[in-house]
């Protein structure tokens, strides 16, 4: 009689790490769970048939998704949060890996990547770059933060999103001026906004605080 081997696919074996392992929570996490897995989903469909735009769609759940957490009003300590960014971030012909590493940046001034460390430094959060949505998974469950901010495109983050709940996780969507997956960009001020609101000031870097003007 032929035995057979079973393998598992990398997305197959997060979903069985997942099952193993309890993600951090919120007060949120109940409302999240029904915006993203129940409500999203019905939404998604119906669009579709009725010709909204798959993005439109995606773009109104993401901000939703914010909202609902920035209404618990719940601060996080610097060393509770992880910054998670999306690989297409970095310079496409830049020869320095930074999944591995991000302080492998060079900081050449091709892309954004010194700017992301730079901030991410003043508010003293641990920074991951990640080469698509299983490695942003298996960042998380490597970290184990109880806050998440992602930047990613829509449908990484919706994914994304979905997969973390109970976890929070902030989205920044991505800017695409070279198409999708290739020197993308993002809004600072959109990555700065969700570390002023949900990160503690007292647990931030004082060497990199800004001073008030």
């Amino acid at each position: 009689m032929k035995c057979f081997k079973v393998c598992c696919s990398p997305q197959r074996k997060l979903i069985i790490m997942a099952e193993k392992i309890k993600l951090p929570r919120d007060d949120t996490a109940g409302r999240r769970n029904f915006l993203m897995n129940v409500l999203y989903p019905v939404c998604r469909t119906f669009g579709t048939v009725i010709g909204i735009e798959g993005e439109k769609i995606d773009d109104y759940f993401i901000r939703k998704n914010n909202r609902i957490i920035t209404s618990s009003a719940k601060k996080y300590r610097s060393e509770e949060v992880l910054l998670v960014f999306p690989h297409c971030i970095q310079d496409w012909e830049c020869p320095h890996r930074i999944a591995r590493d991000i302080r492998n940046c060079h900081n050449c001034g091709k892309c954004l990547i010194p700017d992301l460390i730079e901030l991410g430094d003043r508010y003293n959060v641990r920074m991951c770059v990640v080469g698509g949505g299983t490695a942003a998974r298996r960042s998380v469950y490597d970290y184990m933060p109880n806050f998440v901010i992602a930047v990613a495109c829509e449908r990484d983050m919706i994914s994304g999103i979905r997969d973390a709940v109970p976890l929070p996780l902030w989205g920044v969507l991505n800017e695409r001026p070279n198409g999708p997956c290739r020197n993308t960009s993002v809004n600072l001020a959109r990555v700065e906004e969700a570390l002023s609101a949900l990160v503690d000031g007292d647990s931030q870097n004082p060497e990199h605080v800004k001073p008030e003007e």
